[in-house]
C-alpha cells in the first residue's frame, strides 16, 4: 500500500469515528423513527457523507488515481456536511417546541428555515460539482454558488441560534423528558459556529496560498475546524438521543389534556 499524506491519515480517523456513529445513527433512527422530522436521519446522512468521502480520498491516494469522478464525489461529500448538522439541531428544536403545545413556537416558524437549509444544500452540491470543472465559466459559476451556499448556511445558523435561545427562555414549559435535547442544542451552538466559520472561509477563499483553499485545504484546519467540530456535535446529540425516551402518538395530546404539571413521563412508551 502506498504511504498516505496527512489528509489520508485524517480520512482513516474519520472512517474509524463515523463507522460506529453510522451504526448508532441507524439505531437511533429505528428507535425514534426514520422520518425526516425526527432529525436523526441527518446524523445518518452525515455519517454516510463522511464515510463515502473518506473512501474516495483513500482510494485515490493509495492508487495514485486522478479520476475526476472520485475527486468530484470527495468535494461534494466534503462540502455539504454543514446542512445535516444544522438540520439535526433544527428538527430537535421543532420536536421540543411541538411538545410545548401553546407555549412553543409554531411549526410555521421552522418551515422557512428548513426550506433555506435544503436550498443551501442543493446549491452547495451543484457548486461543488461545477467548481472543479475544467471549463472556466462553469468553475466561476461553481465558485459563486459555493459562496451563496455558505451565506445561506450562515443565515440558517442564525435562525437556529434564535430559536434555541427563545426555546431556552421558555425552558419551564419543555417536557421534562426532552430537556436533554434542549441542552444538546445549546451545547452544540459554539461548535456549530466554528464549523460555519470553516464553511464560510472555504466558500469565500480564492487564494491558492490560503489554508482554506478548496483544492488544498490545510490538514490541520480541516481536522480542527471540520472533523473535530462535527465529532463533538455528533457525540453531544448522540448522547441526548440515547437518553431521550421514545415519543408515542400521545406524546403531545396528553400534555394538552392534563396540563404542564402532570405527566413528567408523558409521551414515553412503557419500558423506556
Amino acid at each position: 500500500m502506498s504511504s498516505l499524506d496527512g489528509k489520508g491519515i485524517l480520512a482513516i480517523i474519520e472512517t474509524a469515528f463515523f463507522s460506529p456513529i453510522l451504526l448508532l445513527s441507524i439505531f437511533l433512527c429505528l428507535r425514534h423513527g426514520f422520518r425526516r422530522e425526527s432529525g436523526w436521519f441527518y446524523m445518518l446522512l452525515l455519517s454516510l457523507l463522511r464515510l463515502i468521502g473518506s473512501a474516495c480520498l483513500l482510494y485515490a491516494e493509495t492508487n495514485h488515481s486522478t479520476n475526476k469522478d472520485l475527486q468530484t464525489t470527495y468535494f461534494i461529500c466534503n462540502s455539504v456536511g454543514t446542512a445535516p448538522l444544522l438540520l439535526l439541531a433544527l428538527f430537535q428544536l421543532m420536536r421540543i417546541n411541538t411538545g410545548m403545545q401553546d407555549s412553543g413556537l409554531p411549526r410555521r416558524v421552522f418551515r422557512p428555515v428548513q426550506l433555506v437549509s435544503l436550498v443551501a444544500l442543493i446549491v452547495a452540491i451543484v457548486g461543488s460539482t461545477d467548481f472543479g470543472s475544467s471549463n472556466p465559466k462553469d468553475a466561476s459559476q461553481g465558485a459563486t454558488m459555493s459562496k451563496v451556499a455558505a451565506a445561506l448556511f450562515f443565515v440558517v445558523y442564525l435562525a437556529v441560534v434564535a430559536i434555541t435561545l427563545l426555546t431556552l427562555s421558555r425552558a419551564s414549559h419543555v417536557l421534562s423528558a426532552e430537556h436533554k435535547l434542549l441542552y444538546a442544542c445549546v451545547a452544540a451552538l459554539p461548535f456549530l459556529l466554528v464549523r460555519l466559520v470553516y464553511t464560510l472561509a472555504v466558500g469565500f477563499s480564492s487564494s491558492k496560498t490560503s489554508p482554506f483553499y478548496r483544492f488544498d485545504i490545510s490538514m490541520w484546519v480541516q481536522a480542527l475546524m471540520q472533523f473535530a467540530m462535527e465529532a463533538v456535535i455528533v457525540l453531544v446529540f448522540m448522547v441526548a438521543g440515547l437518553l431521550t425516551p421514545v415519543m408515542d402518538e400521545n406524546h403531545y395530546s396528553v400534555r394538552g389534556q392534563q396540563g404542564l404539571g402532570v405527566g413528567m413521563e408523558r409521551g414515553v412508551k412503557p419500558g423506556h
